[in-house]
């Protein structure tokens, strides 16, 4: 072989040795980056699963349809000029939203214990109810008396559908179950004017703070989960923030 020849063979062998650790290079770099990639982005993690019927949450507890729906029976009676969106706004910030406050500021030893002290204060009641027309001295509990103001919108809306005599369900006030019992009406031109004397029996399991009003710094110590998309055009924008909706 000439000289010529074994040089230009040479230049071949060594620019294909160039090319192939350039693949080789482009291999190495595509895999790296195909690595950091990946690691940009993880799998998207799967969404909570939430009891049926849960529309919103508040960190762990679930706020449920029906609670929600009794809340806005409620605010229909007290002001019934307003549509459906706003009906349901006002339902959430002074009845489910408070509530839900108090249930996640407390154990769920503390509430268990308190709905079945409910429930053996209740048995005993009954055992011991009087019948004939209500009296002051006919109270069992304790009596509360006056507009929804003055009862509580909760103990308010569930006496409101009662017959003299009777008891509710079980109902639940910010940081306490209570039971109520319709003693008498005293009637209005409308509804939110109608004075209610109950008998309540109530069993707390919260603090001071369930029956005052959130605030800015209590709400920012809590996360605000929106289940059912319908509410995001319900909460206000300012809870959401507060709220932190949407971070992670």
């Amino acid at each position: 072989m000439s000289k010529q020849g074994g040089n230009q063979h040479g230049q071949a062998a060594g620019a294909g040795r160039v090319a192939l650790r350039g693949r080789r290079c482009f291999i190495l770099l595509g895999s790296i980056a195909a690595a950091g990639l990946l690691l940009a982005c993880p799998e998207p993690t799967q969404a909570r699963a939430w009891p049926e019927g849960t529309l919103l949450a508040v960190d762990e507890i679930p706020i449920s349809s029906e609670e929600l729906a009794a809340d806005v029976a409620t605010i229909v009676l007290i002001e019934p000029q307003w549509n459906d969106t706003q009906l349901k706004r006002l339902a959430f910030n002074s009845i489910a939203l408070p509530r839900a406050l108090a249930r996640a500021r407390a154990t769920a030893e503390a509430r268990d214990k308190a709905r079945a002290e409910l429930d053996v204060l209740h048995a005993r009641m009954l055992q011991d109810r009087q019948f004939g027309p209500p009296t002051s001295a006919g109270v069992l509990g304790q009596e509360r008396a006056g507009s929804w103001m003055k009862v509580g919108p909760v103990a308010w809306g569930a006496a409101f559908q009662l017959q003299p005599g009777e008891w509710s369900e079980v109902l639940e006030e910010p940081g306490a179950f209570l039971r109520v019992r319709l003693l008498e009406r005293l009637d209005a031109p409308v509804p939110a004017a109608v004075g209610l004397r109950l008998d309540v029996l109530a069993v707390p399991f919260g603090d001071a703070l369930s029956s005052k009003p959130p605030d800015d710094e209590e709400l920012g110590k809590h996360r605000l989960t929106i289940v059912d998309p319908k509410w995001e055009a319900i909460v206000p924008e300012r809870t959401k923030y507060l709220m932190k909706v949407g971070e992670r």
